[in-house]
């Protein structure tokens, strides 16, 4: 299911709503009456009439009524009548209640007796919200001037008022006792997420008067904030190696009228102390229902295993209706305040950019020189016909660390991104906050150095002062990218020995030819041949040994036969060193024709290219072509097939590429529904 913050339109218009959560109901009976009246008219025996009026009043407003009487009784005593004469639900609140009763005597003939009304308080704190039986709250007792049984000139009237209280839970309306949910699965740096199934209902009333209708122990501080809500807490902990969480719900209705409308709003917040005295607010969003109620959704961003709570309201203070079924786990580290710290693996899956504010990606503009030097920073990978420039802040993902200070290192491998180009763009700079709570606005900060290539981009600092720092890592426009971090993060990196590496199809053999030259081979072990189905999960093949020697220029060839059915194979190899160190090389893909019948283009050559670029694809007879290339900024800069159908087998199609500037981009290749993107790099 797409899951969107605005619900969908479709569906019956939301008239009614049946409330699926488990409510509160509060009865009160009367369990026992008491007089000891006697004959009050002066007509003998048994002409006398024992009276009692009750009524109770919630703090609402609401109210019910009853009398008893027992008609010419002298003397009646005790008297169990339990007569259950209030009953009212609740949502979120139960009120404090009024008790209001008298006794009287009243047959219109001779001398009567009455008591007057007798006003009771019962503030809802006396009493037991778990109290599913019925219980004394009290026995009262009132007089009056009259015939007693006996002697005597004073008539007593007694009452015993009992209550119980049924049903689920109420409301959580209180940041100090909110809806707890359970810790959702951890993030995995792919494009599938476990998710946790949930049963919680919520509703919240529409409030009585707007008194009753503020219960927040911290504000908001974002536009949609219209009133003061009716509103209800949650309470999550967010999973390990996750940036947040998204929370998915039903929608069940909670407004009546035509045409009805919800517009459930949420805030989220994090704690600097662990309690609601600490609470941080960190943004706000709304999910809307009009006309049809459907499924939405709550996204909120926090650090792995912090505690978020989210405040839900209807802004309108109509009331709602939802039953939280799910909640799954969201990319780690996509704003700064939920930066994690450095580990092995990244990825920026559903990284937002906010616009502004204060978790908005910085204006690279703003940054200091030593970060983003006249523009253009070092090119960090190890083809030098590949200098780019840093792009535009987008999906940005944070990082800290700690440094002892002296020379700092680190590289990034395989960057793979869908949707963008396998680009790596990233930077060091100083933390004026701390490793939990990192400075956000990098202008103030002093950048070290940045780093900007394709395939393994590193970056290299000659000296770090002793400290905690921010490392940002952006996918250069990648909708979806994963990496790795090099092994050795803080190690020297090891020199860069590889001269080419070149990966071919073997249309014929259905093999894979792997070539590759090495500057000079000092102290090099070998080369451990590893493959992927999707450049994230390598498989080792083979090892090739070195030759051993510190001839220049030598040459490799392996071959890999027999491929598995795959639309993408990707190769790389890791070199391994004769004192046990290691690096890996950059990933090649090919595209392997299958028997399956699917159009697909192959690698494109040269890359980096200079004057023409080379796209071999193989076709079906069915499928029309379409070619296109694209710059980093996502725009179309040459339209070069459109829709056009070839006969089945190989093609070569060579496009001029002089008219385009040093840089990288995107080929889109689209056969009927399948779609495949290529990223190559002009370099004049």
């Amino acid at each position: 299911m797409n899951w969107t913050n605005t619900l969908s339109l479709l569906g019956a218009f939301c008239l009614f709503f049946s409330p699926l959560m488990a409510q509160k109901t509060v009865q009160f009976r009367i369990s026992q009456v008491y007089s000891n009246v006697d004959d009050m008219d002066g007509w003998g025996s048994g002409d006398s009439d024992p009276q009692w009026d009750f009524e109770i009043t919630d703090a609402f407003g609401t109210s019910d009524d009853d009398d008893r009487e027992f008609s010419g009784t002298n003397c009646p005593g005790w008297r169990t009548i339990n007569n259950t004469f209030f009953s009212e639900t609740y949502d979120c609140e139960i009120p404090s209640f009024t008790f209001v009763w008298r006794g009287f005597e009243n047959d219109g003939f001779g001398s009567d007796a009455n008591t007057g009304y007798r006003t009771i308080s019962i503030p809802v704190a006396s009493l037991n919200l778990n109290q599913t039986s019925f219980t004394t709250i009290n026995t009262y007792t009132a007089t009056a001037s009259g015939d007693p049984c006996g002697s005597g000139s004073t008539v007593t009237w007694r009452i015993t008022l009992q209550y119980r209280i049924t049903g689920g839970d109420l409301c959580k309306d209180e940041c100090s006792d909110p809806y707890v949910l359970p810790t959702a699965p951890e993030y995995e740096c792919n494009g599938t997420q476990s998710t946790m199934s949930l049963n919680v209902p919520i509703r919240a009333r529409e409030p009585a008067d707007a008194s009753q209708n503020s219960y927040s122990t911290a504000g908001i501080s974002c536009d949609i904030d219209g009133s003061s809500p009716e509103d209800v807490w949650v309470r999550t902990t967010i999973p390990d190696s996750s940036g947040g969480v998204i929370i998915q719900f039903e929608n069940n209705g909670g407004c009546s009228g035509f045409a009805c409308y919800t517009n459930i709003a949420y805030a989220w917040y994090t704690s600097s102390n662990g309690s609601c005295s600490g609470l941080q607010y960190r943004g706000c969003d709304a999910v809307s229902c009009f006309i049809g109620c459907s499924d939405g959704e709550i996204r909120v961003d926090g650090r792995a295993n912090e505690d978020v709570w989210v405040r839900i309201w209807e802004e309108d203070d109509q009331g709602f209706d939802i039953t939280i079924n799910q909640i799954q786990p969201i990319a780690p580290a996509d704003r700064c305040y939920t930066a994690m710290p450095l580990s092995t693996l990244g990825c920026n899956y559903q990284a937002t950019s906010d616009a502004s504010g204060p978790y908005a990606e910085p204006d690279i503009s703003s940054w200091t020189a030593g970060a983003h030097p006249g523009g253009i920073c070092q090119d960090g990978d190890s083809d030098p016909g590949t200098n780019t420039v840093w792009s535009s802040n987008e999906n940005m993902v944070w990082y800290t660390f700690d440094h002892t200070g002296g020379p700092f290192n680190i590289a990034v491998d395989n960057m793979l991104c869908t949707g963008g180009a396998a680009a790596a763009q990233i930077a060091v700079f100083s933390n004026s906050g701390t490793a939990a709570s990192p400075s956000c606005d990098l202008a103030s900060e002093t950048g070290y150095g940045c780093s900007v290539g394709v395939g393994a981009v590193q970056l290299n600092i000659a000296s770090l002062p002793p400290g905690n720092f921010v490392l940002v890592v952006d996918g250069n426009a990648g909708a979806q990218c994963d990496w790795v971090f090099r092994e050795a993060i803080n190690g020297p990196l090891l020199p860069i020995q590889l001269k080419e590496f070149d990966l071919e199809y073997k249309e014929a053999s259905n093999s894979a030819k792997l070539n590759w030259e090495l500057e000079y081979e000092e102290d090099q072990e070998g080369f451990l041949v590893q493959r992927s189905f999707d450049a994230i999960d390598f498989e080792d093949i083979d090892f090739i040994p070195a030759y051993g020697t510190a001839e220049l220029d030598s040459q490799y060839e392996y071959i890999d036969q027999d491929l598995p059915q795959a639309q993408v194979l990707y190769y790389r190899f890791r070199q391994e060193m004769t004192d046990g160190s290691y690096r890996h090389t950059n990933i090649k893909s090919i595209t392997p024709v299958q028997e399956s019948g699917v159009s697909m283009v192959q690698e494109l050559y040269p890359n980096p290219a200079q004057d023409a670029i080379n796209i071999p694809f193989h076709t079906v007879s069915s499928d029309k072509i379409t070619i296109q290339l694209y710059d980093m900024n996502g725009r179309l800069v040459k339209d070069v097939l459109q829709s056009q159908q070839f006969e089945a087998g190989y093609h070569l199609k060579q496009v001029d590429i002089n008219d385009l500037p040093n840089g990288v981009y995107v080929l889109r290749f689209s056969a009927g529904q399948n779609t495949v993107m290529k990223r190559f790099v002009v370099q004049k």
